[in-house]
């Protein structure tokens, strides 16, 4: 069997988990570089895979370097720095990792609410800085429970962040044209029709959306005005 080039040119220095997932006839090349162009033409050249994180951009002026590559998987769930039109017509197949980080990133967008509703951030600063502690340094803090939290995007990370936010007791509306009919209805939640639907309603915004050429600027001064 010839030896294949799986290249991942980015975050890995010591590839020892995938040398050893790959095995024998598979050749591993990790240059772990901040830049594309750090890596030479021969090496694009000559991956027949690659397992590409978030810091380079895999546009079409790199994807036509590509003479073996069959295969790109993103280390993660975004594929916004592929260009997805350029490697379809280099017949290379895009891939990701659907369920990355579900929880973690539905863990912290709780966090980040709690940290902005109850002012911890402040009643942290005035504690650490200025050796105090007074109930209304943080200004009027808003109750969590009874409010409502408008989620863009109900897919997996979206559902993660629902139902933990649901915890708190906190009403959920979401906004996503793409999820069928039903899901609302199995985790008992609301479906708006429009975006600025939700924006109206919602207490807290919550964005999970892939980001693409439909979402990009999405959040613009019509939308903060809403």
């Amino acid at each position: 069997m010839k030896m294949k080039n799986i290249l991942i040119p980015d975050r890995i220095l010591n590839p020892d988990i995938e040398s050893k997932i790959f095995g024998k006839n598979y050749k591993i090349i990790s240059p772990c570089v901040l830049s594309e162009k750090e890596i030479d033409d021969n090496v694009w050249e000559s991956a027949d895979a690659i397992l590409a994180w978030h810091d380079l951009t895999y546009n079409a002026e790199l994807i036509v370097k590509l003479k073996s590559c069959k295969v790109i998987v993103r280390v993660g769930v975004g594929v916004d720095n592929v260009d997805l039109e350029a490697t379809q017509k280099q017949n290379i197949i895009v891939c990701n990792v659907p369920d990355y980080g579900t929880n973690d990133v539905a863990d912290h967008s709780i966090a980040l609410m709690l940290s902005l509703a109850r002012g911890l951030e402040k009643y942290n600063y005035e504690a650490k800085y200025n050796e105090k502690w007074e109930w209304d340094v943080a200004g009027e803090l808003r109750r969590l429970t009874g409010s409502t939290m408008g989620i863009m995007g109900l897919g997996r990370i979206g559902t993660a962040t629902a139902l933990r936010a649901k915890a708190f007791g906190m009403n959920i509306i979401f906004y996503d044209p793409y999820l069928p009919d039903g899901k609302d209805k199995s985790l008992m939640v609301t479906r708006c029709e429009s975006l600025h639907e939700l924006l109206e309603l919602s207490d807290v915004v919550s964005i999970h959306t892939p980001l693409t050429y439909e979402t990009k600027s999405m959040a613009n001064k019509e939308f903060f005005n809403k």
